[in-house]
């Protein structure tokens, strides 16, 4: 078998998912939901991204295993919005199959969240930041 990224096809089905959960869109303000994130992207807004990728091999089934990143981003002083805005990315991508070009049974699963940062100040705001890990599974 040739190895091939999970990651091209995977972050943009992803995208679609979170586009595609209206009480997501509504607590963003609109569809801020990016893989490249614009320079006047206007928080709070999303950026779904490709993480770790290894092999995987269960019951002679081969695959690949990657981890999806999802940070949310919020200029609220304090966490609720980033909590409140992760809790939908969660509903919306947690134990979900996935179409992907060139594999065939993907899924999500939720594997957790990352240690939220500091918050960082970026000209004269302060940034909040929350980063949820998804499991890509797809043979």
């Amino acid at each position: 078998m040739i190895a091939r990224s999970v990651m091209p096809v995977a972050v943009p089905a992803a995208r679609e998912l979170l586009l595609a959960a209206p009480a997501l869109v509504t607590r963003l303000g609109g569809p801020k939901v990016y893989t490249y994130v614009p320079e006047e992207a206007v928080a709070p807004w999303i950026a779904v991204l490709g993480g770790q990728e290894r092999p995987w091999e269960q019951f002679k089934t081969r695959g690949r295993q990657g981890d999806l990143l999802v940070t949310t981003v919020s200029t609220y002083r304090g966490t609720t919005e980033v909590d409140e805005i992760t809790d939908l990315v969660m509903q919306a991508l947690d134990d979900q199959g996935l179409t992907l070009e060139g594999f065939e049974g993907a899924r999500l699963d939720w594997m957790g969240n990352r240690e939220p940062p500091p918050p960082q100040e970026w000209g004269s705001q302060l940034w909040f930041t929350r980063t949820a890990v998804f499991r890509v599974l797809a043979k």
